[in-house]
C-alpha cells in the first residue's frame, strides 16, 4: 500500500509544566517520509501528502481528493472532534488508496510532535514526517 497523509486542527492550550503547546495554526507541512508497519514506503507516483492547519480545523491531500475536520492537539494526539470529511473524485486505485490509508491514520488519534520545521505523526507502527512549507 502506498502512504499517507495527516491532518488535525486546533484549539492549543498549555501542555504539562509551563511548556506551552506549540501553535500550528495557519502553517502547512510536505512529506519526508513515511513508513507503514515499521517500513519505509513511497507514496503513490507523483503525489504528495500535505497538511494544513488553520484556526478551527485541517484538510489533508494525499495526490486525489482534499479531506477535511474539525480537530483537537491536545495532550499531543490529533483528534478528529467531526468526521473527516473528503470530496469525491475518482482517481487511479493507488491514489484512491492512499487517501484511505490517510483518511484512517488520521481518524485514529496519532500522537504529534514538533520539532523545528518537522511535524512527526505515529500511530502503532506508522509514522509519517512532514516539513514545515510555511514561510516565516
Amino acid at each position: 500500500m502506498s502512504a499517507l497523509i495527516l491532518a488535525a486542527a486546533l484549539p492549543l492550550g498549555l501542555a504539562g509544566c509551563s511548556s506551552p503547546t506549540p501553535d500550528l495554526s495557519n502553517q502547512a507541512f510536505a512529506t519526508q517520509r513515511a513508513t507503514i508497519a515499521g517500513v519505509e514506503q513511497d507514496l503513490a507516483l507523483g503525489s504528495t501528502l500535505t497538511l494544513t492547519f488553520t484556526s478551527d480545523g485541517i484538510s489533508a491531500k494525499a495526490g486525489c481528493n482534499t479531506m477535511f475536520g474539525q480537530a483537537s492537539l491536545d495532550d499531543g494526539r490529533i483528534t478528529m472532534t467531526t468526521p473527516l470529511g473528503m470530496t469525491m473524485m475518482a482517481c487511479e486505485p493507488a491514489l484512491m488508496d492512499q487517501d484511505q490509508w490517510i483518511s484512517d491514520f488520521l481518524s485514529s488519534g496519532p500522537r504529534w510532535s514538533l520539532d523545528g520545521p518537522l511535524l512527526t505523526l505515529t500511530s502503532g507502527d506508522d509514522v509519517i514526517v512532514l516539513r514545515s512549507t510555511t514561510s516565516a
